[in-house]
C-alpha cells in the first residue's frame, strides 16, 4: 500500500510539472494567426488585416484521404511584413545559397474537423501581397522547415511559375491531303512527334526569347520511304546564324513512318511552324476570380481593367501549396562571401538573429561550439546583430551595429529588459 501512495504521490508532481512548462521567449513574441470560417461550396476572398488578399475557389482542399471537403473550413492566416514580426517568427532569408530581400510572407493553413487539409488536385490559390515598393523582380516562394533542434527554421524554394514565363512552340503542319489514314506525324519508333520535337531543337533560354513574336516555317517532305527532306525556311526574318541552327536539326530528323492514304504511301510535303508565346499566369484566366476582382477592383478610368488595377496595388501569384509563402527577390550584393561567426555568452535557450540595413533581410544563425555561424554571408554588409536570451524566464537582449566579415564578431554581457520593451526595440528596426 505505501508502495501505491508513493506511486500516486510521483505521478501528481509529474503531471503538475509537465502542466507548468512555460513558453519560450521566441513563442511570446510569435505573431498570432487570424482565423476564418469559409463555406468551401463557394468561391472566397479573405482579406488579412495587413493587406493579404487570397481568392480560394469552390472544392480547393482535400483531407489525407484524398476526398474533397465540402464543409466549412476554418483559415489560419499569420502575416509578416515589418521587420520586427520577421524578427519574431522562425524564417531566415535564404534560398540555397542565395540571400532574399522580402516584400512580405504569409502562413496559410487549413482545418477541417481538426485534421489539418491541403490543395485539391489541380487547384490553387491567388494570393495577393500589397506592394510597398514597385519593383519587377518580386517571385513567390514557398517555405520548408528545417528542422534541427532549436536551430529548426524555415527556407525558401522557388516556385518556378510565379511570374509569366517565355515558352517555346513547334508545331507540325500537314497540307496536301485530307484523307489520311493517319494526320499525325509518327517517328519510326513509334512516337508522336509532340513527344520529341522539343528535345530535338532543345532551344535555350536566350533562343524561346529571341523567336518571341516571330514565326519560322520549315518547309520539308516526307516521302514514301518515310524520310523527312529539308527545303527552305521563311516567315519571320531570322538571323543566318538561327536558320543555320534550324536547317541542321531538320536535317538530322530521324526516319518516320511514311503517310498513307487506304494504305498506300505517298510524299507528304509539310512544314513545322516555330514561333514563341508568353504564358500568362493561371488567374489570368479564372473567369470566377477576375469576376471577384471586377467586384473588388473598380476605376473611374474606364479604359483601366479591374486585375491591371490590381495589379497596381498587389503582386499576385498562383500558388500551388498551404502554409508558408513569401514574396521575395533575389538579391547578390557582394560577390565575395564568407561565413560571419557571432560569439555569445554560453546558454541554452540564447539565440541570434541579423538584419541587413540596406535590405529587408534578416538571417538566423545556426548554433555551432558556442557560436552562431552565418553560411555564405557578403562581406562589409552593414547589419544589425540582435542577440535574445532568457533568465528565469525573463528576456535578455543586445543590438549591436557592425558589417559582415570573415572574422568572429563578439557579443558579451546581454541586458534585462521586459517583455514589452524587448517588442518595443525590436519595433525600432521597422
Amino acid at each position: 500500500m505505501k508502495s501505491i501512495y508513493l506511486f500516486l504521490f510521483s505521478a501528481f508532481v509529474f503531471i503538475s510539472c509537465s502542466t507548468d512548462i512555460q513558453p519560450s521567449i521566441q513563442e511570446k513574441l510569435a505573431t498570432p494567426s487570424q482565423n476564418y470560417f469559409i463555406d468551401t461550396n463557394q468561391d472566397t476572398l479573405i482579406h488579412g488585416k495587413e493587406g493579404t488578399v487570397i481568392y480560394i475557389e469552390k472544392g480547393s482542399f482535400k483531407d489525407g484521404l484524398g476526398n474533397q471537403v465540402t464543409d466549412s473550413v476554418q483559415i489560419t492566416l499569420q502575416e509578416v511584413y515589418k521587420t520586427s514580426d520577421i524578427l519574431k517568427s522562425n524564417v531566415t532569408m535564404r534560398s540555397g545559397d542565395e540571400m532574399l530581400e522580402t516584400g512580405g510572407m504569409i502562413e496559410l493553413r487549413a482545418f477541417s474537423k481538426g485534421e489539418q487539409l491541403s490543395l485539391y488536385y489541380n487547384k490553387s490559390l491567388v494570393v495577393h501581397f500589397p506592394k510597398k515598393n514597385q519593383t519587377d523582380s518580386m517571385r513567390l516562394f514557398y517555405g520548408n522547415e528545417n528542422s534541427d533542434g532549436k536551430d529548426a527554421s524555415i527556407e525558401w524554394d522557388l516556385e518556378e511559375n510565379s511570374v509569366p514565363r517565355i515558352d517555346s512552340k513547334i508545331q507540325y503542319w500537314y497540307t496536301k491531303f485530307d484523307d489520311l489514314d493517319e494526320s499525325s506525324l509518327i517517328l519510326a519508333d513509334g512516337t508522336y512527334y509532340y513527344d520529341t520535337l522539343q528535345e530535338m531543337f532543345n532551344f535555350s533560354k536566350e533562343e524561346i526569347e529571341y523567336f518571341l513574336n516571330k514565326t519560322s516555317k520549315i518547309h520539308n517532305k516526307i516521302d514514301k520511304n518515310g524520310k523527312l527532306h529539308f527545303e527552305k525556311i521563311d516567315g519571320s526574318i531570322i538571323t543566318k546564324k538561327m536558320k543555320r541552327r534550324l536547317t541542321k536539326v531538320v536535317k538530322a530528323f530521324p526516319m518516320c513512318k511514311p503517310y498513307t492514304v487506304k494504305g498506300v504511301p505517298v510524299d507528304m510535303p509539310s512544314w513545322f511552324y516555330i514561333m514563341s508565346n508568353v504564358i500568362p499566369p493561371k488567374f489570368m484566366n479564372n473567369k470566377s476570380y477576375l469576376e471577384q476582382i471586377e467586384n473588388k477592383m473598380s476605376s473611374s478610368d474606364t479604359s483601366k481593367t479591374a486585375i491591371s488595377v490590381a495589379e497596381l496595388q498587389y503582386y499576385i501569384f498562383d500558388s500551388k501549396k498551404l502554409g508558408w509563402m513569401n514574396c521575395d527577390q533575389f538579391v547578390n550584393p557582394n560577390p565575395i562571401k564568407k561565413d560571419f561567426v557571432v560569439s555569445v555568452p554560453k546558454s541554452e535557450n540564447i539565440f541570434v538573429k541579423i538584419v541587413f540595413r540596406n535590405y529587408k533581410t534578416v538571417m538566423i544563425g545556426n548554433e555551432k561550439k558556442g557560436a552562431f555561424t552565418f553560411d555564405n554571408l557578403p562581406i562589409n554588409e552593414p547589419v544589425k546583430v540582435i542577440v535574445i536570451d532568457e533568465e528565469d524566464g525573463k528576456p535578455l537582449l543586445k543590438i549591436v551595429d557592425t558589417q559582415t566579415s570573415g572574422t568572429t564578431f563578439k557579443i558579451d554581457k546581454l541586458s534585462p529588459v521586459t517583455l514589452a520593451e524587448l517588442k518595443e526595440k525590436l519595433k525600432e528596426l521597422d
